[in-house]
């Protein structure tokens, strides 16, 4: 969302980690809330004053937050997470379709027959996501590209392994 939903201040241990996973799971956004990276990146840095290892879980659509992540990943380990689903990058061929942006709730038509414009939409995703895995590399921050309908442990099991 646009603004910090809650914090939970680091702690060691197994329990925190478990805490960490149930408030991820449990927690109720807020709806039509637009995505900012760059405030909850400022709150981290303002409220937390040691180095910690912190873990960025995002799809990364969001107004630009570079210069701030930029201040964050020299601060701290910097891991990001991307997590998409595969029909955010590949637009299937339905026919007409009217979409909703979760986001905005604003209500669109899409006209997914049209083959450019499934190129032009599958071009803009690898396009984005390229430019940000870019940016958090540039900054020596972690990154991994999570599709949610492939089994993610190898992806993330093979991630923590790097370091």
């Amino acid at each position: 969302s646009d603004t910090v939903e809650y914090y939970m201040p680091p702690k060691k241990g197994k329990n925190n980690v478990l805490q960490i996973l149930r408030k991820i799971l449990t927690i109720q956004p807020k709806l039509n809330a637009t995505t900012n990276i760059a405030v909850a990146l400022q709150y981290l840095n303002n409220i937390q004053k040691r180095r910690t290892i912190t873990f960025l879980v995002s799809d990364f659509n969001s107004s630009p937050f570079e210069k701030i992540m930029a201040s964050v990943a020299n601060k701290h380990k910097l891991h990001c997470l991307h997590v998409y689903d595969p029909a955010e990058r590949v637009l299937p061929n339905i026919g007409l379709v009217e979409a909703i942006d979760l986001e905005s709730n604003q209500a669109f038509w899409i006209d997914s027959n049209n083959e450019k414009f499934r190129k032009d939409y599958t071009y803009k995703f690898d396009d984005y996501y390229n430019k940000v895995s870019a940016s958090v590399k540039k900054h020596q921050a972690k990154w991994v590209s999570i599709n949610t309908a492939e089994d993610y442990s190898k992806k993330l099991h093979s991630f923590f392994k790097q370091g």
